[in-house]
């Protein structure tokens, strides 16, 4: 932050969260229809039955795709690349108010921005390992998060600020420090009036 500039909010988000629970167990995934089929399944012992899923001829048990992965928890990584390469909408609203929830315990103690302390500055500061993902394409998702946290988009408690256009909000600084270990890893976050 710039000398000239008044801080109003500061936070430290230690051990940052990095992974969203999407479903505590996975259902099971059939083969169905015109499938390319691994090969062991490619005999008389297995046929498509009349809704068109692929069952053991003898038991008539439907064959699991996904044997490994049934019944397990279902996580996803937080990644902007995510976000950008076909990431379901209804997923990507989970992972986002699973977040929101998340920042709003760290920003619920935060002042209201009062109107003479507008344009405002955002800066983010990721302390992590130098093996990650591209600071861009990582910290997207956390600074839209932590902005509708601020503006309380689409969140059950008041407002921080009025808005996070640009009329409000006119720096959002990012930088990197590079630590040692990822389990010390954290975010460390500034409000500031321009």
């Amino acid at each position: 932050m710039k000398d000239n500039n008044k801080f109003l909010f500061e936070i430290d988000v230690e051990a940052f969260i990095e992974k969203i629970e999407l479903s505590k167990k996975r259902r099971p995934q059939y083969y169905k229809g015109k499938v390319k089929l691994p090969k062991k399944y490619m005999s008389d012992e297995f046929v498509f039955d009349k809704n068109n899923i692929l069952t053991n001829s003898e038991t008539g048990e439907r064959v699991i795709k996904n044997s490994r992965s049934v019944g397990t928890p279902n996580i996803k990584m937080i990644t902007g690349q995510y976000f950008w390469v076909g990431a379901h909408p209804h997923i990507r609203r989970k992972i986002k108010r699973d977040m929101s929830e998340y920042f709003y315990e760290y920003f619920k103690e935060m002042p209201v921005v009062q109107d003479n302390q507008y344009p405002l500055g955002v800066r983010i500061d990721l302390y992590d390992t130098i093996r990650g993902s591209d600071i861009d394409n990582f910290i997207f998702v956390y600074r839209k998060v932590i902005h509708d946290v601020l503006t309380a988009r689409e969140m059950k408690h008041d407002p921080f600020i009025r808005d996070d256009s640009r009329e409000f909000i006119q720096d959002i600084p990012t930088r990197f420090y590079e630590i040692d270990d990822h389990d010390r890893r954290r975010l460390h976050i500034e409000i500031y009036s321009l």
